[in-house]
């Protein structure tokens, strides 16, 4: 007997239950061999690898994608310049979709004692942009920036009006601290601020909820904030639906 299901490493810790008959799973070991693509892997785990489940089955692998900068570098500690973060844009590009569905992409600075704002500016937000015009489905993260990082990169995006999404991500993937760092105008801000306190939003509902501004307005307002990658953006039929690329406060 067969049995096909998910399992996320972000949220399941290695237990779950079959969606088929419910039986309770866990995993007792990690040790499996990949049987497709890196950015799309499923493992064959036989009986004895997993306990309360008798039977042969296939687990599809669903983890967050990182891309550690700290190693893409070549274990460099300080990285600053505007030449050094247009090669590493390179390099971050040259890793290919680091995911095939819609979601975030974690640009991990951990080990990294600084990252320069020029830097920044040509390598992580040269890889938003990137993914804004080329991978629309990606949605760039800043994890785990030094409190000396965030010094130099604060500054500049509240010069610029720019913000991103920011937070800790330990070594099984689990998101902690989120929160929007720069400078929006009070527009977008407010417009994030309300998302955030929704959950989800589209248009139509809030053009709905407040009358003195129209669907096509929130529409641009939404939209907006999806191409700077603070909102992600889904469709439902004809209605684009907006919610926040990660659950957090607003740092902005």
């Amino acid at each position: 007997m067969g049995c096909n299901y998910s399992v996320s490493l972000r949220w399941a810790g290695w237990e779950t239950r079959c969606p088929s008959c419910r039986r309770r799973l866990f995993v007792t070991r990690r040790v499996m061999r990949p049987l497709t693509r890196r950015t799309d892997r499923i493992f064959r785990l036989t009986a004895v690898e997993v306990s309360h489940y008798p039977h042969f089955m296939q687990v599809r692998i669903v983890s967050e994608p990182r891309l550690r900068l700290f190693k893409l570098s070549g274990r460099q500690r300080v990285l600053a310049g505007s030449k050094n973060g247009l090669r590493m844009l390179g390099v971050l590009i040259g890793q290919g979709v680091p995911r095939p569905d819609v979601g975030p992409c974690f640009v991990d600075l951990a080990q990294i004692d600084v990252v320069t704002s020029s830097f920044f500016r040509d390598c992580v937000l040269g890889y938003r942009n990137h993914a804004r015009t080329t991978v629309p489905h990606l949605y760039p993260v800043v994890a785990n920036p030094s409190d000396t990082t965030l010094e130099e990169i604060a500054p500049y995006l509240d010069r610029e009006g720019d913000a991103v999404w920011v937070c800790r991500l330990d070594a099984r993937g689990s998101v902690s601290e989120p929160y929007v760092l720069g400078r929006l105008d009070p527009v977008q801000q407010q417009t994030l601020d309300l998302v955030q306190k929704l959950g989800q939003a589209e248009a139509p509902t809030l053009a709905a909820n407040d009358r003195s501004i129209g669907i096509t307005a929130w529409n641009n307002r939404l939209s907006a904030l999806s191409s700077r990658r603070l909102l992600i953006e889904q469709r439902s039929g004809k209605t684009k639906i907006y919610r926040p690329v990660l659950e957090g406060r607003d740092g902005a």
